[in-house]
């Protein structure tokens, strides 16, 4: 009797260390198998290189899923101070970066300053010749102006500022179109709804086959268009956003944004 007792408590043991051993064997593949879902929340201009460097970080980082929230960069402040997630902030605007590192939501220690922008005046392809310059836009025959709305996109800010530059603020307000984002000021210029619209040189370039450039705003004109990416301090995923930004102002990152049109940071407003 005492034998099949002690085969009992052998048996016992041996089982007892086989559910463990499979216990632990679960809690591995389950860690292998968790995914960070890395939450990007991106100015709406950048959306094509963004996606493309998506691409790229979840091949680098096959755990991580980079799911991006594209928006006017002023709507990603309104999105960020109410409490809605998001891991990155990468704004077209240093004002509303700075707007969250005033208000704590943001890291600035993790703030880098990755691409830049120019401003241009655009209308559509194939129409005669007529409007060369910003001045221009004070002329009789231009009536709709497709601008951003300041409040929504900094587009509509440095709109505002290059108007102001040139002194025809006053003169065009009236003849204004404001859009919620620069991809409305492209669609209403470049169906004929507006006789010009003022974008970012970028979104010109994507629709070289649809707006013809009219003239590209002087340095000096407005605030440098700069595009800052920081980590949100309610982030839980504060290693992999780090990561993401490095991947950002890497060469990669930068060959990227360049072949989407997005010139070096130091080239822009000398």
């Amino acid at each position: 009797m005492q034998k099949l007792a002690n085969c009992s408590q052998v048996i016992c043991c041996l089982s007892a260390l086989l559910i463990a051993a499979g216990l632990c064997g679960c809690d591995s593949a389950a860690e292998k198998s968790v995914q960070v879902e890395l939450m990007v929340s991106t100015a709406q201009s950048l959306k094509r290189p963004m996606t493309e460097i998506a691409r790229s970080y979840e091949v680098q980082n096959p755990r991580v899923k980079v799911n991006l929230n594209c928006a006017g960069s002023s709507s990603l402040v309104a999105q960020i101070i109410a409490g809605a997630p998001a891991d990155v902030l990468a704004s077209a605007s240093r004002q509303d970066m700075d707007t969250l590192i005033a208000r704590g939501l943001v890291d600035a220690d993790t703030l880098k300053i990755f691409a830049a922008n120019e401003v241009v005046l655009v209308i559509p392809a194939g129409k005669a010749a007529g409007l060369k310059r910003f001045e221009d836009l004070a002329l009789d025959n231009v009536k709709r102006i497709a601008v951003g709305n300041p409040r929504l996109t900094p587009a509509g800010l440095y709109a505002e500022e290059v108007l102001a530059y040139f002194g025809i603020k006053d003169q065009v307000k009236d003849r204004l179109i404001y859009c919620d984002q620069v991809a409305q000021v492209c669609d209403y210029t470049a169906r004929g709804e507006a006789d010009a619209g003022i974008v970012y040189l970028t979104d010109y370039l994507a629709r070289q086959d649809q707006l013809a450039l009219a003239a590209q705003a002087p340095a000096g004109s407005h605030k440098p268009v700069e595009y800052p990416a920081a980590v949100v301090k309610q982030s839980p995923n504060k290693l992999a956003a780090g990561r993401f930004i490095a991947l950002l102002c890497s060469e990669q990152g930068r060959g990227i944004l360049s072949a989407n049109g997005f010139p070096p940071v130091n080239e822009v407003n000398k």
